[in-house]
Order: structure tokens, then sequence, then C-alpha cells
């Protein structure tokens, strides 16, 4: 189970769009989606990316973007991450 630091359960949809993110920034744990559904993927340390040159099916995203409104609502935060066992 994929669960947030608070222990809720982070949707599926946006799971997958944090995780097609870092495959190419690895560091990217959270995504804002501000009260548009604007999404914003960032580090912990809240440092953003640049998806300009970067191979991001924008699909994925927009679908996360639609999860969160429906289970969240809009502003909503979701972080992700690893732990090391």
């Amino acid at each position: 189970m994929n669960t947030t630091r608070t222990g809720q359960v982070i949707p599926p949809k946006i799971l997958r769009a944090i995780d097609h993110v870092r495959r190419n920034f690895p560091t990217v744990d959270l995504v804002v989606f501000n009260a548009q559904g604007d999404w914003f993927y960032a580090s912990e340390d809240f440092e953003g990316v640049n998806f300009a040159n970067a191979p991001i099916d924008d699909s994925i995203l927009e679908d996360a973007a639609t999860e969160a409104k429906m289970t969240a609502g809009f502003p909503s935060v979701f972080q992700a991450y690893t732990v090391d066992l």
C-alpha cells in the first residue's frame, strides 16, 4: 500500500504520475495542485522541475489532476516517499 507520512493512501493515478515524473527527475516526491487544478511536481525541498525537454506523458498528469479533484478537491498536496528497509 502506498501511503503518505500521515498514513493516508495516495490515490493510484496520483502515485502513477509521481512515479512517471520520477523516471526523469528522481528527487521528485510530491505534487501540488492549485485551486485551478494546475500542478507543480517537486522534491521534498520544494525544488520544481522543468518538463521542457523531458519525455513526460501529459495524459498521465491530467489523469492525476482529475483524480485529485475527485478525491481531495483543489487545492491539494500529495507526497510519496521511499522507505529504505
